[in-house]
């Protein structure tokens, strides 16, 4: 909830920002125009965010397949902290102890 909040507030300030500037430039014209350039960067931004978050998250827009190297890498770490996860490793110390 709060950072949709945080968002609302935010993408609403842009866009207040976004129609003052419109209004300085053009008048009643340019704050409509801006309005309008405001609503398609904000469904924009709407439609496509789960592609703004890979870009941004990843380096590019789709995962792609790993290079040969880096999936090596990481089965080794994956198998290395395997046994982090298995229920059964503290029962098996507990017996273990006199």
């Amino acid at each position: 909830m709060h950072n949709t909040l945080r968002t609302t507030i935010l993408l609403a300030a842009l866009t207040g920002l976004i129609v003052g500037l419109g209004q300085m430039l053009g008048g009643t014209n340019g704050a409509l125009l801006a309005l309008v350039v405001a609503a398609v960067m904000n469904i924009g931004s709407y439609w496509f965010s789960d592609r703004i978050r890979g870009t941004t998250h990843r380096g590019s827009a789709s995962a792609g397949p790993l290079p040969d190297g880096q999936a090596a890498h990481d089965q080794g770490q994956h198998s290395h902290a395997s046994h982090l996860s298995d229920p059964g490793r503290h029962a098996e110390r507990v017996r273990d102890r006199p």
